[in-house]
């Protein structure tokens, strides 16, 4: 009997192993859906145009919606679609500025989880800006801080990025394709004076989830090749017997 190294042989061996050792097989990601993320506002335009997108700005500026607490509600400028702001503190929203600050005079936040109020509602655009909080001093790179992704059919699920104390920082991403995004968590230990200037746009309805896994954890892969050693070693075994 001969065993032929092929690709395809190779990947059923896996296969056959995963299932034996009770680990799922990931799947390629779906080639027409993608996330881009963007650092300026003139790239990130670009792209809506290029995708045939637009958004809408978020606005602070209705009593009956955006209140102080945890989380803050806005509203669209377009189709008032209600979206919600929930930070590691208590927020205080300004309409003129479209900013959101800590609720607490001269405090400052880290984290901040943007999401549709209708949780069955998805978007596919958001960008907005970081103003960190700063003394006046030298310019320095205040620290990293990442933002993760939290979708469907996602093929990429966070990045980082550094946080000067001299500029705000730009923040923008957009997914094609299938793809769509349930909420976008900024976190990390740069002290927030606020974050402002809020774009949301593309919704839609949330749908099923045909790429669960885009990216394997190192663990999940070490487990498939473990499981996949033993019947290796079986199948060179009745391969000599043979």
């Amino acid at each position: 009997m001969t065993v032929r190294s092929s690709g395809l042989k190779f990947g059923k061996v896996l296969a056959m192993s995963a299932l034996a050792a009770g680990v799922a097989v990931v799947a390629p990601g779906n080639a027409h859906a993608a996330v881009h993320f963007y650092t300026s506002q003139g790239s990130y335009q670009s792209a809506l145009t290029g995708f045939g997108y637009s958004d809408e700005n978020v606005l602070f500026n209705d009593a009956l919606v955006s209140m102080d607490g945890n989380p803050v509600n806005g509203k669209t400028n377009m189709t008032g679609t209600i979206v919600k702001f929930l930070g590691d503190v208590s927020l205080h929203p300004t309409g003129g500025s479209a900013r959101l600050e800590a609720q607490t005079p001269n405090t400052t936040y880290t984290d901040l989880t943007i999401s549709l109020f209708n949780p069955g509602t998805t978007f596919k655009a958001l960008a907005f800006n970081i103003n960190p909080f700063s003394d006046g001093g030298r310019p320095v790179n205040l620290g990293t801080d990442t933002i993760n992704l939290f979708g469907t059919n996602l093929d990429l699920l966070s990045t980082s990025f550094n946080i000067p104390s001299n500029a705000m920082t730009f923040f923008g991403v957009i997914t094609d394709g299938t793809s769509s995004l349930d909420k976008v968590a900024l976190s990390g230990d740069v002290g927030l004076q606020d974050t402002r200037q809020f774009e949301i746009g593309v919704f839609g309805e949330k749908g099923p989830d045909t790429n669960p896994n885009p990216t394997p954890e190192p663990c999940s892969m070490a487990l498939l090749a473990g499981g996949a050693l033993p019947l290796l070693s079986r199948l060179r075994r009745r391969n000599r017997q043979a």
